[in-house]
């Protein structure tokens, strides 16, 4: 279990790592509402939002379920939790992008 939980954490950090080199790109790139939107929860995400950032991650899963940005979010989303230091949280939700 023990193993589990950190080669899950340690997972965790390094797609959080990846993910926001790519996600600053991505959304300087196209100019859409969409883009907008990511960029705003995105945003708050990288000013240390969390809860925020958690709340307008999941609006924008919720408008665009078939977003390019959709797994970018759910990072987000992962890494927010983990930053609250809900750990389960984080690990879950990172378990489920593993998935798919």
């Amino acid at each position: 279990m023990f193993v589990h939980y950190k080669s899950s954490r340690v997972l965790l950090i390094w797609i959080l790592f990846f993910t926001l080199n790519v996600t600053a790109a991505q959304a300087q790139v196209a100019n859409t509402k969409e883009a907008r939107d990511y960029k705003y929860a995105a945003g708050l995400y990288s000013e240390g939002m969390y809860q925020m950032a958690i709340r307008e991650l999941e609006s924008f899963i919720d408008a665009y379920p078939s977003s390019e940005y959709l797994i970018n979010a759910r990072l987000l989303i992962a890494g927010s939790h983990f930053y609250l230091k809900d750990f389960s949280r984080a690990i879950q939700i990172t378990g489920r992008i593993q998935k798919e």
